[in-house]
C-alpha cells in the first residue's frame, strides 16, 4: 500500500512539473488537515471519501481550466481520461450515489468556496494570492 501511495505521488509530481500541467495545483482548506497529495485526495475527487481523517466532510471542487490542463489533471491525478471521468460521474449521478465536484469559472468564487468550506479541496491553476487558511498540497 505504501508503495502504491509513493507511486501515485511520484506520477502526480512528474505530471505537475510538465508543460501544460505546470501551473496546476491542488489546494485545500487548512481544516481538512491535508498537507500532501495522496490516495485519499484522488478518492475525494472521485466521491469515494465522504469525510477527511479528522471528521470534516469532504467538499471537492474544480476550476474550469483549458482542455489540456483539465485532461492532464484527470489523467495524472485521477487516472481517467476526460470522457471516462464524465462517464464515471454520469453513472454516479444516475444511480443517486453522489454528485460531482462543483466547478467554478471564476477563480475568486473558487477561493471563496475553499475559505468558507472547512472540508474543501480544489483543483486550480494558480497559487497566487491565497488566504492564510488555504494550503497548497505537495
Amino acid at each position: 500500500m505504501k508503495l502504491y501511495n509513493k507511486l501515485v505521488f511520484t506520477l502526480l509530481m512528474v505530471s505537475l512539473s510538465q508543460g501544460a500541467f505546470a501551473a496546476t495545483i491542488i489546494i485545500a482548506n487548512k481544516a481538512t488537515g491535508l498537507t500532501t497529495i495522496d490516495k485519499q485526495v484522488k478518492r475525494a475527487f472521485l466521491g469515494k471519501v465522504k469525510q477527511w481523517g479528522n471528521g470534516v466532510a469532504v467538499n471537492a471542487c474544480l476550476e474550469e481550466a483549458g482542455d489540456d490542463a483539465m485532461a492532464d489533471f484527470y489523467k495524472s491525478a485521477l487516472g481517467k481520461s476526460p470522457s471516462a471521468y464524465q462517464a464515471y460521474w454520469n453513472r454516479l449521478l444516475f444511480s443517486g450515489k453522489a454528485a460531482p465536484p462543483q466547478t467554478f469559472s471564476d477563480r475568486r468564487e473558487l477561493i471563496s468556496f475553499v475559505v468558507n468550506n472547512k472540508g474543501a479541496i480544489c483543483f486550480t491553476t494558480s497559487a497566487d494570492s491565497l488566504p492564510d487558511n488555504i494550503v497548497v498540497l505537495e
